[in-house]
């Protein structure tokens, strides 16, 4: 927040300053600007499963295709059955719904043109929706994730779910986020280039893909000293 007041007040008095209005911009504190998020901590494959089995079978597809296809909470509150490609293996973002304050709900397209996109997802991902869908009705415009009265799911009911999953493991410092960053890390891991990164989750902006190579490179130091132990131990045992 107080980043984002700084630009904003930065951009008001450089105005100010064009108009006239003042000689100088008096805003320059250093990096004052510059938002510094805390690491997240990294969500294995392994704890995506056991999230996705502790919320239930109503949610169980979301939570896979947040945390191995990287959608965030408002597209999958906005799938429909049209958007599943099961044969394809496939799942499209066209949209999104958002809950505003007193339980409305706000149905628009992706903040940006790169949020419009298809996204390939695994084989247990398919098997949980081909599951999942025989419980929806055949209907191409059927949300996903409804509501019980087939409406847009309000977050809030989603999140107390997520909240008694969340106990259920002991992972009670994850946020719903994390598992779109669970996914990004995933596709890195795999070899997933700036550009694919960024084509798979939706990114406009590269400098938010980097964070999963980064986290992939520091996921393959830990794969290089694993090897290192691997490989003192052969060289200690007898040759065969």
């Amino acid at each position: 927040m107080a980043a984002k007041s700084c630009r904003l007040l930065r951009a008001v008095l450089t105005t100010a300053v064009e108009d006239g209005l003042i000689q100088k911009n008096p805003c320059k504190v250093r990096g004052a600007g510059i938002e510094r998020s805390p690491e997240r901590p990294i969500v294995g494959p392994e704890t995506v499963l056991q999230l996705a089995e502790a919320i239930g079978p109503r949610w169980r597809s979301l939570i896979l295709l947040a945390g191995f296809a990287g959608l965030r909470l408002g597209e999958l509150l906005g799938l429909r059955r049209r958007h599943i490609n099961l044969d394809a293996a496939t799942v499209t973002v066209s949209g999104q719904i958002v809950t505003l304050e007193g339980g409305r709900h706000l149905v628009s397209e992706p903040k940006t043109e790169a949020g419009r996109r298809t996204v390939f997802v695994p084989r247990l991902v398919v098997d949980s929706l081909s599951a999942h869908m025989q419980g929806l009705p055949d209907d191409p415009e059927a949300l996903l994730f409804p509501s019980e009265s087939g409406g847009p799911l309000p977050a809030t009911t989603f999140y107390m779910g997520w909240k008694r999953a969340r106990a259920a493991v002991g992972r009670e410092d994850l946020h719903v986020h994390d598992l779109r960053h669970a996914a990004g890390t995933l596709a890195a891991w795999t070899g997933a280039t700036e550009k694919e990164l960024m084509a798979r989750l939706g990114h406009a902006n590269p400098a938010a893909s980097r964070r999963y190579q980064h986290a992939a490179r520091a996921r393959d130091r830990a794969i290089a000293a694993g090897l290192d132990i691997i490989l003192q131990g052969l060289q200690g045992a007898p040759a065969r």
